[in-house]
């Protein structure tokens, strides 16, 4: 969880409160970015990472999700914050927790 240690303390410094990690689960589904959900004693986060120089990919990303939840349009996970350590560039959002789908879901998505 060394991997992680920097990130944590990026955490807690951008939401005022401290983040403890007590599990790291990769997750799948992405082709740019290793992904993540880590865990605390109380809340979840999801993180990027990828290659040092690529902080400023985070950066837009980051920004992007702020401009999409001010439209009130659709729900996107609030970004909590993004950087660098000394070997890689991470992005942190809320974890949103996704359902299962079925017929409803297939049908409301088209």
């Amino acid at each position: 969880m060394d991997l992680f240690l920097p990130i944590e303390k990026q955490i807690a410094a951008a939401t005022g409160q401290a983040f403890n990690l007590r599990s790291s689960q990769a997750l799948r589904g992405g082709d740019i970015n290793a992904a993540y959900r880590l865990q605390g004693d109380s809340k979840a986060y999801f993180v990027k990472l990828n290659h040092r120089h690529l902080v400023e990919m985070f950066a837009a990303e980051f920004t992007g999700l702020q401009e999409l939840a001010k439209t009130n349009t659709i729900r996107v996970p609030n970004p909590i914050v993004y950087g660098q350590t000394a070997k890689q560039a991470f992005l942190v959002l809320e974890f949103m927790a996704f359902g299962t789908s079925g017929k409803t879901s297939a049908r409301l998505f088209g």
